[in-house]
């Protein structure tokens, strides 16, 4: 009787761990990496940032969702790669810009990266400069939003992310 009773058990705990799969009970996993682009966030982020809210502020309650780490300056923050060296991405203020360089962010959010990824407004000494690449744009309805997801995704690739 208690072999059975081990036998049932043991075949109960093998079907939870066999059927109990993220996949089997249809739980939703954000994309990562290069598939976490989506040019949604970006409309939303430029569109929240030209309301008037405080771009630096904005900024850091973003970078906290983003688990990433603050480093000297408060509108420095970075991912934490397994080497020590590092690419930095800078920005101004500029909404677009400034929502480009979040979605460049969410690319990096868990992911074990082999650089370190910084994220900084303000610091024109880095890797890349988004207002060297991207003109500013003065308008919501003037952005393609599609094409700016894209070129995020290339920058990415560029700079080391795996597609």
């Amino acid at each position: 009787m208690v072999q059975r009773v081990w036998i049932l058990l043991s075949v109960l705990v093998l079907w939870c761990v066999t059927a109990c799969s993220v996949e089997t009970l249809d739980i939703y996993q954000p994309p990562k990496g290069l598939d976490s682009i989506q040019q949604e966030d970006i409309k939303r982020a430029m569109w929240r940032l030209q309301q008037g809210v405080d771009a630096s502020e904005w900024w850091q309650a973003r970078a906290k969702q983003l688990h990433l780490t603050p480093i000297d300056s408060q509108d420095c923050f970075q991912h934490q790669g397994r080497s020590r060296t590092v690419i930095e991405i800078f920005t101004d203020t500029d909404p677009l810009r400034l929502a480009m360089m979040a979605s460049m962010a969410k690319t990096v959010d868990h992911l074990d990266t082999a650089v370190t990824w910084q994220f900084c407004i303000g610091n024109d000494q880095g890797t890349f400069n988004l207002q060297e690449h991207f003109p500013e744009v003065t308008s919501f309805q003037q952005s393609n939003f599609g094409q700016v997801a894209l070129d995020i995704r290339q920058v990415m690739v560029q700079l080391g992310i795996k597609e």
